[in-house]
């Protein structure tokens, strides 16, 4: 169990707490890449692990003031974790996404398997956005990297950046995917799955605002090994496998 703080910040109500079981106490751990992988099955919508400076790493949980409120008073992680969907309600048969995504005004194209393909707008790259209706919660994706090598600094200056991402934009999750012996760096977010256009309006506009800051950046460090050493060292987030 973590006790956390609660506080208001332009228009967001912010659940802040340690991270249990840091794997370091600075961002530049050896560990923060496999840290984002563990936790890409974050317990719910609203949890993720924030890079927020002086105070190294955190478990942060943000909401919209018009969304529904949290109510829990500390952050569980492992509680949170077992009971994501349990207690969810799950999109209903019928649930219209089209719909929702047409009158949250972002065009997109549809997916045979019924998921929504959304140009986020990222100037000088492509970047879509799959917004997709999953058993308890509405999904909204962005592939920034794939095929990141499993290993190194490109996978770790990567990670820095996703955490201090985390940090600085509100609702949006860097999160790590494994695939193998490589891995793949994406920004989400998640909604419950009963939101409405407003919230889905929200969420994309967010991971948006996130990727047209560091899309260029992550695919920058992701494939060139002397630009990710360069980060990491200009940052003070030297590990021990990088000069």
């Amino acid at each position: 169990m973590i006790r956390s703080v609660e506080r208001r910040e332009d228009g967001w109500v912010v659940r802040d707490g340690p991270l249990p079981n840091a794997a370091a106490s600075r961002p530049g751990g050896s560990d923060l890449a496999e840290l984002l992988v563990e936790t890409s099955d974050a317990p719910g919508p609203d949890f993720k692990v924030v890079a927020d400076g002086a105070s190294g790493l955190r478990l942060r949980a943000e909401r919209h003031e018009s969304d529904t409120p949290t109510t829990a008073g500390s952050l569980d992680f492992r509680a949170g974790r077992e009971h994501d969907g349990a207690d969810a309600k799950s999109c209903p048969a019928s649930f219209d996404l089209e719909g929702l995504c047409r009158e949250a005004g972002w065009p997109f194209e549809a997916r045979s398997d019924g998921a929504l393909v959304v140009d986020l707008g990222v100037r000088d790259a492509y970047v879509p956005a799959v917004v997709e209706a999953r058993s308890s919660v509405l999904s909204v994706e962005a592939p920034l990297v794939s095929n990141l090598p499993g290993e190194g600094a490109r996978r770790k200056a990567v990670a820095a950046l996703l955490l201090r991402a985390n940090g600085a934009f509100r609702m949006v999750c860097g999160r790590m995917r494994s695939c193998g012996e490589r891995c793949e760096a994406l920004l989400e977010a998640k909604l419950p799955a009963t939101a409405n256009a407003s919230e889905l309006e929200v969420a994309l506009g967010s991971v948006a605002i996130a990727a047209r800051h560091c899309a260029i950046e992550a695919r920058m460090l992701a494939t060139d090994e002397r630009v990710a050493r360069a980060y990491l060292q200009i940052s003070g987030e030297v590990g021990g496998d990088a000069p």
